[in-house]
């Protein structure tokens, strides 16, 4: 899965990994053979794009057998790999059904199978369901993942949606400006990205991020982080030491701290003193918007239908096993293991 903003380079290596562009350096390997000097056709990778490609004058059917007709396969082969490949899908009762008498989903779902029917190496697929709407892409999106199950085929998948590449990949790699960020699984792409750009970029909603120094804390023992004029007492123990040493010795310098939604809690004792700026309610948790007395403003998820008024006054709670430090540069600093 590569995942990033618009124009960081994500379809630029999905094109050089087919052999539509060729690498400036560094070597494109697919089953273990370096292909750099191959090919596209040579590749045996097939490519699912975001606007479908389908012929509109062919049948489904049509479409799914191009590729194999161009090989030149025999009748009863092209017809098995086509039964196979429809009945996996569920298109099977489409297949006499030009382009324009397909839904959307049902299109996409036919682009997937002309490359599939191929039995490629490798297929890259670039943002397929972007052009479908939300529910849709839903759907679709629980298709592609039980079908990857099936077939175990690999598949390169491009996104700019953070949701579709933490729900369908197995490896996400993160992608700004060309460089590669971060590469790992979901899980650990959330619960521990390397910079302040995956903190941002992975999680919906985001993480909050905000500008802070260490400062010494109330209690004058430990390290606290300044939230304006509040000290919040962390956990130096979900640290290397080697990180917080370095952090004190650079003095005033500037950091950011991290907090995913989830893990700030609002309500009526300890904490901070914040007031709500304004609440998203969305059925299964409400999204609420704060302002810490003098400080930054906080995202807070709360699960269910939570009733709170823009401008009144609540207490901000957070987790101090899940606060993240990022040095000036917005490098992570090293959690302790």
């Amino acid at each position: 899965m590569l995942v990033g903003p618009s124009g960081c380079g994500k379809s630029t290596l999905l094109r050089v990994i087919a052999g539509l562009e060729s690498a400036t350096r560094g070597a494109v390997k697919i089953a273990g053979r370096v292909v750099n000097d191959a090919s596209p056709q040579e590749r045996n990778v097939a490519m699912v794009f975001q606007d479908y490609a389908l012929y509109p004058h062919l049948t489904a059917r049509g479409n799914l057998e191009f590729p194999l007709k161009m090989r030149h396969m025999a009748k009863d082969e092209i017809a098995r790999r086509v039964d196979a490949v429809a009945r996996s899908l569920a298109i099977d009762r489409w297949l006499d059904r030009l382009p324009k008498q397909l839904s959307g989903g049902e299109r996409q779902r036919v682009a997937m199978g002309r490359a599939l029917v191929r039995e490629p190496s490798l297929s890259l697929l670039d943002e397929p369901l972007s052009n479908l709407d939300a529910r849709l892409r839903v759907q679709v999106r629980a298709e592609i993942k039980e079908l990857q199950r099936r077939i175990r085929t690999t598949m390169v998948y491009v996104t700019h949606d953070q949701v579709e590449a933490m729900t369908l990949g197995d490896r996400v790699a993160v992608l700004d400006g060309g460089r590669l960020q971060q590469v790992d699984t979901p899980a650990a792409l959330y619960r521990a990205p390397c910079n302040t750009f995956v903190a941002g970029f992975i999680g919906n909603p985001p993480m909050n991020l905000i500008e802070t120094r260490l400062v010494a804390p109330e209690s004058g023992e430990g390290v606290a982080i300044a939230l304006g004029p509040v000290a919040l007492s962390i956990d130096t123990r979900h640290f290397a030491g080697e990180a917080i040493v370095a952090a004190r010795a650079a003095g005033g310098t500037v950091l950011t701290a991290g907090v995913r939604p989830e893990h700030v809690h609002l309500g009526d004792e300890g904490g901070v003193l914040a007031t709500v700026l304004h609440a998203e309610n969305l059925g299964h948790e409400t999204l609420v918007h704060v302002g810490i007395r003098g400080g930054p403003r906080l995202l807070a998820r709360a699960p269910g239908m939570v009733d709170l008024a823009p401008g009144a006054t609540t207490r901000v709670v957070f987790e101090p096993a899940e606060i993240h430090l990022f040095d000036a540069r917005g490098a992570a600093l090293a959690r302790s293991r």
